[in-house]
């Protein structure tokens, strides 16, 4: 290309000829850049003295970013304009004599420009024809340009954004202070986008990168180090410099907090890409927007036929579970939204276990914020000492999320029957309990409450331990199959959730153990009192199935129970009205 080449090239780009600005000679271009990426027609218009008006801001841009003189921050600002000005001109990337958007952002963001980095990802998500909702969601969510459906993201936007945050993070005390909002908004969404899009494992990108799911869950893990402090100071940035208000600070904050549980609590074992879910879910919207691609809503949880028995009552009890051969629905989420609302109440109910609180709604929130529908988590662990509250904390919240729960006390259970199954041919002997709840309530995806599993016996009878039979349960691909002896079929148990209790994981094996999540479960101080009081008379009101406010408790009564465990004012109130009972006899 030569200068007349050039002159008409321009004429032809400009709506309308303006006159030249005069200027000083072209100064010599960094190596580093090589040409400007082998660009030539951005060489023209950096050499070219004058330029037409309309290519003079990218002429000063092309300056300061041939200039190693100029400060990190300067060139990396420049780059980002000469790359969205590249794009522009060309976005299908299509004219040989044009560099590539994606050098520009790359070298923006090795100048410690975020911004650079996030458009740099972008350029990847472009290529992929996949888009990112920015949402005011806890988390981000991907899109298929053409279909709206959710996807999946490949490592090359997740490798650009983690390589924006390692520069970073150290450099940001000291850009931080030059930021606008627009750095703030791609740090944000280059922090939350890292963490949270785990590519599901066999993808392309896996190969090309050398990871596995589980070096990529690991790896986030580790990050959390560096990332953690990196995100705080951005926080705390905006909310020096830009003077967000404090619903927005607060959402940044329970954004943060809410990730990194999730992120600690990621298990390669658990791990599973939620359901597909269009994007209108996670924009906010009740109506989704390609319902075709969304995953049924139904489950069968026995595929095959269950065997016939000659015994009468065998016949009888095999009869009802036919419903299982038939489709059968999910417990569904709540919208994010009402996950909070939830959350909140059950904050204000059980006070003293915040950890537990937010190991369970992170869990929660991040899957409805991805787009799943159905309900469910990775199992949790409770561990406190007796009578804190743990099996009731888990029954409230199957409460609250409108999921049936089976609380199986495990205490002292040797045989693995109850989870398992009875063997044909005895009177009275049953298919396991799991199995018959979804009999029952005809949900495929209950709560199941595993009460006391560090009182289980390790050695088993003869059909096996009760730790082992969990074991299976917790495996998804084995629960899939779950053997019930008693229908002898395979049973799809693989999206029932657990929460089990324990005062101590001493005696938990260590294969049982690291499937579970646990948490500390603490305590109630005198201070809880009087929250505990009102959470166990409701609880007594609602098993009664009397109104609430129907139990009432005077100031004496109350102060007499400040101290006891949950199991032991129960036991108190009743008592307690039993002995108003007796009197209100002789005084009538």
């Amino acid at each position: 290309m030569d200068r007349g080449e050039f002159m008409a090239a321009l004429e032809g780009l400009c709506d309308q000829a303006s006159p030249a600005e005069g200027g000083v000679a072209a100064p010599a271009v960094d190596p580093v850049l090589d040409d400007f990426f082998r660009d030539e027609f951005l060489q023209m218009v950096h050499l070219c003295r004058p330029v037409p008006r309309q290519f003079l801001e990218l002429q000063q841009a092309l300056d300061v970013v041939a200039n190693p003189d100029r400060s990190d921050r300067a060139r990396g600002v420049a780059a980002v304009e000469i790359g969205e000005f590249v794009k522009r001109l060309d976005p299908s990337n299509s004219l040989p004599w044009l560099s590539e958007p994606l050098d520009w952002f790359r070298f923006a963001r090795n100048k410690g420009s975020i911004v650079g980095a996030w458009a740099a990802a972008k350029c990847w998500l472009d290529k992929e024809e996949v888009a990112t909702i920015l949402s005011p969601n806890i988390i981000h969510a991907a899109f298929d340009i053409k279909s709206k459906a959710m996807k999946g993201i490949s490592l090359h936007a997740v490798e650009e954004w983690r390589q924006g945050l390692l520069m970073l993070s150290v450099r940001v005390v000291e850009d931080i202070k030059h930021w606008k909002e627009r750095d703030y908004s791609c740090a944000l969404a280059c922090l939350v986008n890292y963490l949270t899009f785990i590519f599901p494992a066999g993808k392309s990108s896996e190969l090309q990168f050398g990871w596995s799911l589980g070096k990529a869950i690991k790896y986030r893990k580790s990050s959390m180090r560096w990332v953690l402090p990196l995100w705080s100071t951005v926080i705390d940035g905006m909310v020096k410099n830009l003077y967000v208000s404090g619903k927005r600070r607060d959402h940044l904050l329970e954004q943060q907090q809410t990730i990194c549980a999730w992120v600690e609590g990621l298990d390669e074992r658990n791990f599973s890409v939620v359901e597909i879910q269009s994007v209108g879910e996670s924009s906010g919207s009740d109506e989704p927007i390609a319902s075709s691609e969304r995953p049924s809503q139904e489950l069968v949880v026995i595929e095959g036929e269950i065997p016939v028995s000659s015994d009468r009552d065998d016949k009888a009890v095999l009869s009802q579970y036919e419903v299982l051969r038939s489709p059968l629905p999910f417990c569904s989420l709540p919208p994010v939204a009402k996950l909070f609302e939830l959350r909140d109440e059950l904050q204000k109910e059980f006070p003293w276990a915040v950890e537990a609180v937010r190991l369970v709604f992170s869990d929660l929130i991040v899957r409805r914020s991805h787009g799943a529908l159905r309900l469910g988590m990775s199992p949790v662990l409770l561990v406190g000492p007796p009578g804190v509250g743990k099996t009731r904390f888990a029954q409230r919240l199957s409460e609250l999320l409108g999921a049936p729960s089976l609380v199986m006390n495990l205490a002292g259970t040797s045989e693995n029957k109850l989870l398992k199954g009875f063997s044909r041919g005895w009177s009275g002997n049953r298919p396991s309990r799991i199995v018959d709840l979804i009999r029952q309530e005809k949900v495929v995806n209950p709560l199941i409450i595993l009460d006391e599993v560090d009182k289980t016996f390790t050695a088993g009878g003869n059909g096996g331990s009760v730790q082992d039979a969990l074991l299976d349960l917790l495996e998804p691909a084995n629960a899939r199959r779950y053997q019930d002896v008693y229908l002898m079929a395979e049973c799809n148990l693989s999206h029932c959730f657990y929460i089990a209790t324990c005062n101590s994981i001493q005696s938990i094996s260590e294969p049982l153990r690291t499937r579970f999540r646990p948490v500390l479960f603490q305590a109630p101080g005198p201070e809880h009192a009087p929250t505990l009081i009102a959470g166990v008379v409701s609880d007594l009101e609602r098993s009664w199935g009397v109104p609430e406010g129907a139990i009432t408790l005077s100031d004496a009564q109350k102060a007499r129970l400040v101290g006891l465990s949950a199991r032991e004012m129960k036991a108190a109130i009743v008592d307690m009205l039993y002995g108003q009972s007796e009197s209100s006899r002789w005084v009538s």
